[in-house]
């Protein structure tokens, strides 16, 4: 999600390349998880059953995303970089159900009414977590007359652009049996 932010924010073509590119580069993104567990397991409170599981390559819990948008030491810097209105919205869901308060639905609603009315450049990451599985959608609207640019991120790093509405449910199907 940070390199997808940074690359939409940059006006630098080459850097716009260099971030799209560390997306995609495996020792990157080991890198990039190896550190972002590392900042989970020395200052996030955890129960030992969690971190034995974060150890082993475990699935990231909702309380450790909470703490990484609040203390990521890269998300912040970015949050301060650029002349853009970022909103990081997490919206929880379990068996088909929202998991989450109805305080937690209207500052959601409410930032999404922002976003909508804006007029000023804004990146808004909306973050699924769907029990275990991670999705990010970037929605970025450079001014009020533009149309929302829709990015989508999969946790589990899955090519899905590219697919059209018949095939969706086949590739969604495979996905979830090649696990």
């Amino acid at each position: 999600m940070k390199n997808t932010i940074e690359s939409l924010l940059t006006d630098e073509p080459t850097d716009k390349v260099y971030f799209h590119l560390r997306n995609n580069l495996r020792t990157q993104f080991w890198s990039e998880y190896e550190r972002t567990r590392t900042l989970l397991l020395d200052h996030c409170r955890m129960g030992q059953q969690d971190r034995a599981s974060l150890l082993d390559d475990g699935a990231l819990e909702r309380y450790m995303l909470r703490f990484l948008l609040a203390n990521d030491p890269d998300l912040i810097r970015i949050l301060g970089t650029y002349d853009v209105r970022i909103e990081c919205v997490p919206l929880f869901f379990g068996y088909g159900l929202f998991q989450g308060e109805a305080q937690e639905m209207k500052e959601a609603a409410k930032v999404f009414e922002e976003f909508h009315n804006t007029t000023k450049p804004f990146l808004l990451p909306i973050i699924l977590g769907v029990v275990n599985h991670w999705n990010i959608l970037l929605a970025f609207k450079r001014d009020a007359q533009s149309e929302p640019q829709l990015i989508f991120l999969d946790s589990r790093n899955i090519e899905s652009l590219n697919i059209d509405e018949f095939d969706i449910n086949d590739f969604v199907e495979k996905r979830d049996t090649d696990i």
